[in-house]
């Protein structure tokens, strides 16, 4: 939930795209232990956002209505981008007087790249972190170290091609990006957004599926609630002991700590 208002979406947005994600994987046919990395992955993909919200805020101003515009367009296009950054750096200098502001909106533009991949790795470096002390395996752990690439090459923090993206990073952010795309624009505009990505950011194949089978893939979806992504685990809870217990509530401390 924390990390479903930091990114400016609705509370059931981790929900609901675990349950996309879980959907798209059984209908690739993917081994159970890819199923087990896409549940934990959709589930955690966020949890280094708080990493790079003071640089954002400094920069863009309200950094969780930049997070929520940006999951809505393609990062790979340079005119989306370029249209989404000037626009927030014009926003946030919007006080300053005309000589100033233009300055500041030049300045901002000039830096907006740099620290765009300093802020996405430095999510990428804390959500490994994060998965480390809780007790996450290393399959996990670099799937996290994974969050921004893309099946073009184009992404961060490692600019990762094609099937050197790790299979659940490739199904979750799709998914995370058709529950965004359906919510802003429609069944129907989301469609045609996705199509428009195959290739890009998207896998053909994901793209070529959920065409196919939006109907199917999406049933229920406003509905999920937490008992059917628990129904969904790969493994049962299991009791943690004291220590365990303890270090996870110190690492979410931390995460709650990020911010300030």
């Amino acid at each position: 939930m924390a990390t479903d208002l930091a990114l400016g979406q609705p509370l059931e947005f981790a929900q609901q795209s675990c349950v996309l994600a879980h959907r798209i994987g059984r209908k690739l046919g993917a081994p159970e232990s890819e199923v087990a990395e896409i549940h934990c992955h959709a589930l955690l993909r966020y949890i280094g956002c708080n990493a790079e919200t003071h640089a954002m805020a400094t920069l863009f101003g309200d950094e969780i209505d930049f997070r929520r515009d940006f999951a809505r367009i393609d990062p790979g296009q340079a005119s989306e981008m370029g249209a989404l950054i000037f626009a927030y750096l014009r926003r946030a200098n919007a006080g300053a007087g005309g000589m100033a502001a233009l300055g500041a909106v030049v300045r901002g533009l000039l830096l907006s790249k740099s620290a765009s991949v300093e802020i996405l790795s430095s999510h990428c470096e804390v959500a490994q972190r994060l998965a480390e002390r809780l007790g996450f395996g290393p399959e996990i752990q670099r799937n996290l170290g994974q969050l921004y690439e893309r099946w073009d090459g184009k992404g961060l923090p490692r600019g990762l091609k094609g099937e050197a993206v790790a299979l659940a990073v490739r199904i979750v952010a799709f998914a995370q990006d058709a529950i965004v795309l359906r919510a802003a624009f429609g069944a129907e505009g989301a469609a045609a957004k996705i199509a428009a990505r195959r290739g890009g950011a998207y896998e053909p194949r994901l793209v070529d599926l959920y065409l196919d089978h939006a109907d199917t893939l999406t049933a229920g979806l406003d509905g999920v609630t937490w008992s059917d992504v628990q129904a969904l685990a790969p493994e049962p809870d299991l009791p943690m002991s004291d220590q365990e217990f303890d270090e996870a509530c110190l690492a979410m401390a931390d995460f709650a700590d990020l911010k300030s």
